[in-house]
């Protein structure tokens, strides 16, 4: 948080009567039970890792040096702290460009900001105007020698000098973007619409209504999307004193994150106080050593200028040589035919299991990291920063001019034989529900994502003799240092999904807002006992199959989502199987692959239930002499041996008549529950449909879809149809 009188020696951290500080961060491994010191770290946008600082001795910043993978800055700062002047320089250390500032110190405005390259050409201008408030009131860009407007940005306030308009113009002099503001008669916003005009942009809009109470406090907050339809509604009630003052409640209790999940430290200071070396840790494993020299005013060395730093050496005023005998030798073309006669066609398959043979000439074993929160891109960073890995194959997309994004890679290790790691599908989940540390949220994609993988690891067999294993315990601390953990308290629903020859499973957020009001009204009257009773079985036992069947548009799935919300909320784990991947189930990669994942859970007394949908195929009565494999699994899951280790319990939904199921699926003891769901009676449809608000009398029993389908928005929309009356659907009836 910002201290208006702290200086920036203080807010780096820095007591005393210090004039610079030269900063160089190391990674850290671990080593026999040692933390030992690494490879610099270079990262290749400018930062304060690697830079130096000079304060006046007010405790000012006079001067910074940052130093980056792809050159350095030199920073300048006028007498009010900002920065009026910065110089860019390449990796060689060559001058790039030079930025000016031309300042009002005064009422500490920037009026112009000029960029100019090393040879004396325009690159960039940027004027700025104000009122006499002191309130913004153009701002315009150009680019080029010729100064041709880029872009221009225009402010109108009220008399309050409150924002009433920022209207954004293009290069054109095409309106981009329009902010609008209105207000109530306290000066309070009530209205804040923001339109973009751009094709590509416009879904970007939004507007927010604010609404208060007579203390000038808010009351309800609603946010629209660029159609203007209503996304989201808060409301808000407070509570004040006998003298009219807001009461603020105390913050919930929150419980201590795992001591294991903290970011924390180990410093060793100098005789001011002052800390010259930090070592970091994330979930207790090493992950930086940062080093810092300090000079004082007043030090017998006070005059001496700290204008070089190892990172130059490290980094700068040197090429990069590719060493040619570090890569992998070429393949030849029968090869390369070979590697590329894959089972799939898709475009991104690659088997690295044949280019291992190609290259190393043996059979590799494999060793499956399974997650469940390895972070792709940080891993991909480190290994190839700090073990040379270099990327062999990878399969990326990109989309909407966004940048590409890398869905799977394969790296080899030059410097240690007969090792390939494959990322087998990377998928985006919210970082919002992970204790993301810095070091890997900036090695990974800067939008609000982290994107993790399971990986497989192919190596020497222990019959080769050539198996690395210091290698291999590296390799394992750089994945549990790009392994996140999740917040408390998100529920998550867990997809099988394929991936080429081999299976995964990948978290997938719930929302866990979602919930049926009442079920009695969308089911009939008795519903709410028999979803009761049905959670104490869930809660209160490790087995057992549930049998949902029904005709479409009963509500199964709607139920269902409500179910799962109540289950993950209490602590079980639930697998999710789409109806595509029900034949999986009688093979027995499959089979190995599943009960390995769950009885992991298991063992750590976190029990599973699998979802499967549309699981008529798997739920067929066996032909008499002959055992279908996909039942019989299923059979020994939900109640057979399987179960005894799995500790699993099944939810199956099916559209089939009952009497084409396998009997041994209906035994009492194995079958915990069955629901046939069944359009509402005409007295419960037009119950629901009153709760609804829909303005319909149904004559007849109606499915939940057909009823839900009336409200608001939810209806098909028809234009210039010719109704046939002979092939009347249900639906129809009902209009």
């Amino acid at each position: 948080m910002f201290i208006p009188n702290q200086t920036e020696l203080y807010r780096d951290d820095l007591d005393g009567a210090v004039k610079q500080a030269r900063t160089t961060t190391y990674k850290a491994h671990s080593k026999d039970g040692m933390v030992v010191q690494g490879k610099m770290e270079m990262d290749y946008p400018h930062s304060e890792k690697q830079c130096i600082l000079t304060y006046s001795r007010e405790g000012a910043r006079l001067k910074s040096i940052l130093f980056g993978k792809n050159g350095k800055e030199v920073k300048t700062y006028n007498s009010w702290g900002f920065t009026s002047e910065v110089i860019y320089y390449d990796a060689k250390g060559n001058l790039k460009q030079t930025q000016t500032h031309r300042c009002d110190d005064e009422r500490k405005h920037v009026l112009e900001s000029i960029t100019v390259n090393a040879d004396g050409s325009l690159y960039s201008r940027t004027l700025n105007t104000y009122n006499d408030a002191g309130k913004q009131l153009s701002h315009v860009l150009t680019l080029g020698q010729e100064e041709r407007v880029i872009s221009r940005t225009v402010y109108e306030y009220d008399e309050r000098n409150n924002p009433v308009s920022i209207i954004g113009y293009d290069a054109d002099g095409k309106m981009k973007s329009n902010h609008t503001y209105k207000y109530n008669d306290e000066g309070k916003v009530i209205d804040n619409i923001t339109k973009y005009f751009e094709k590509d942009c416009f879904r970007l809009g939004s507007r927010h209504t604010q609404k208060y109470n007579e203390h000038g406090d808010t009351i309800e907050y609603v946010f629209y999307d660029a159609y203007d339809n209503v996304k989201d509604t808060y409301t808000y009630t407070h509570q004040y004193d006998s003298e009219g003052k807001l009461i603020i409640p105390p913050p919930p209790p929150q419980e201590p994150e795992p001591e294991s999940l903290l970011e924390t430290e180990e410093d060793v200071n100098d005789d001011k106080g002052n800390w010259i070396k930090k070592t970091t840790f994330y979930n207790k494993l090493p992950l930086n050593i940062i080093t810092r020299e300090l000079i004082y005013y007043g030090d017998p060395n006070e005059n001496e200028e700290m204008l070089t730093h190892p990172f130059t050496e490290a980094s700068m005023d040197k090429e990069e040589v590719v060493d040619v005998s570090s890569l992998p030798p070429e393949l030849s073309l029968e090869e390369t035919k070979w590697l590329m006669e894959v089972s799939s066609n898709s475009p991104e398959s690659f088997s690295a299991v044949r280019y291992f043979v190609l290259q190393f000439k043996i059979a590799p074993s494999v060793r499956m990291y399974t997650g469940p929160h390895i972070e792709a891109h940080a891993l991909l960073q480190e290994l190839k920063e700090e073990l040379g890995a270099k990327e062999i194959h990878s399969y990326s997309t990109v989309w909407g001019g966004r940048g590409e994004q890398i869905h799977r890679y394969t790296l080899s290790f030059p410097s240690h034989w007969g090792y390939l790691l494959q990322a087998t599908g990377i998928n985006g989940h919210s970082a919002d529900e992970f204790d993301v540390p810095d070091s890997i949220s900036k090695k990974s994609y800067n939008d609000g994502n982290i994107y993790v993988s399971q990986f497989q690891l192919l190596r020497p067999s222990e019959a080769s003799a050539k198996r690395d294993e210091y290698f291999e315990e590296t390799l394992d601390e750089y994945i549990e240092r790009c392994s996140l953990h999740k917040k408390p308290d998100k529920p998550v629903i867990n997809m099988i999904e394929v991936e080429g020859n081999s299976f995964s499973i990948v978290e997938h957020a719930v929302d866990d807002n979602f919930e049926i009001r009442d079920l009695d009204i969308n089911y009939g009257s008795g519903f709410q006992k028999f979803h009761d009773e049905l959670m104490f079985r869930f809660n209160s036992s490790t087995k057992g199959l549930v049998l949902f069947h029904g005709q479409p548009g009963t509500g199964k799935t709607y139920y269902i989502r409500h179910l799962l919300r109540k289950m993950v909320s209490n602590k079980k784990i639930v697998i999710y199987m789409p109806p595509n991947m029900v034949d999986h189930l009688v093979e027995p990669m499959f089979m190995t692959f599943l009960a390995g994942e769950i009885r992991e859970w298991s063992q750590s007394g976190h029990f599973c239930v699998l979802l499967i949908e549309d699981a008529e195929p798997l739920l067929a009565k066996r032909q008499e002499g002959v055992r279908i494999q996909g039942v019989t699994n299923l059979l020994n899951m939900s109640d057979g041996l399987l179960n005894d280790m799995l500790n699993l319990q099944i939810i199956c939904t099916f559209n089939v008549d009952l009497r084409k199921l396998d009997s041994a699926l209906l035994r009492p003891g194995r079958l915990i529950a069955r629901k046939e769901f069944k359009p509402l009676a005409e007295l419960d449809a037009n119950l629901l449909a009153q709760r609804l608000g829909i303005k319909h009398h149904f004559t007849k029993p109606a499915t939940l879809g057909e009823i839900y389908a009336m409200q608001e928005h939810k209806s098909t929309l028809i234009h210039d149809v010719e109704h046939d009356k002979g092939a009347s659907t249900n639906i129809d009836d009902l209009l």
